[in-house]
This record gives C-alpha cells, structure tokens and sequence, in this order.
C-alpha cells in the first residue's frame, strides 16, 4: 500500500530555495524530500521543547475559554495544565503524559 501524502504549498525566499535545490542535488535527493525530513525534524524538536509546550498549554486554555463563552456556559477559572500540581517544575501528569514522560 502506497504511503498517503498532504500536497502543500510553500511560499520560500528565492535564495532559500535555491539553497534547498542544491542540498538536495548535493545528497541526492528531491527537494520535497528534504523538506520534508527538514520539517520533521522541526516538529520533533517542537514536541520535546517546554517553552513551546507551555504556549501549546496557553492556547488549550484560551480556546477553552472561547468554547465556553460560545456555549454559554458558566466562566469558571481554568488551571493550565502545566501547573495543577505533581509533576516536574509543577507539570501535571496530562502534560507528562501527552509527552510520554510517564505512562
């Protein structure tokens, strides 16, 4: 079975592109391709990285907030997930979890 792909469109700095085509030529690969390992290896690091974790966590929230209001329902604080209590620097075990710190 054939591996399902998302075509996407990437706007880039000619001289970036440039520079991406020859990458490419250089290791023998097509440009999607190493854009596309270049792209992996960003998510991944963003996956591991707490400062974007936390505005991840920050957005939750705020969205949380804005799904309430839309549905009126009572406003009540909400706790971030990275502060309601017993994991690392006062991570909750949702967040360690959701990064597979703990089972």
């Amino acid at each position: 079975m054939a591996k399902q792909t998302k075509n996407m469109v990437l706007r880039l700095d000619p001289a970036l592109a440039e520079r991406l085509r020859l990458i490419a030529e250089v290791e023998g690969r097509s440009v999607s391709d190493v854009a596309r390992q270049a792209i992996a290896d960003l998510v991944e690091r963003r996956r591991k990285d707490r400062r974007f974790l936390r505005l991840l966590d920050d957005n939750l929230t705020r969205h949380a907030e804005a799904l309430r209001l839309l549905r009126d329902e009572p406003i009540e604080p909400i706790e971030p997930i990275g502060q309601s209590g017993a994991g690392a620097e006062g991570e909750s075990a949702e967040g360690q979890a959701r990064r597979g710190e703990i089972a």
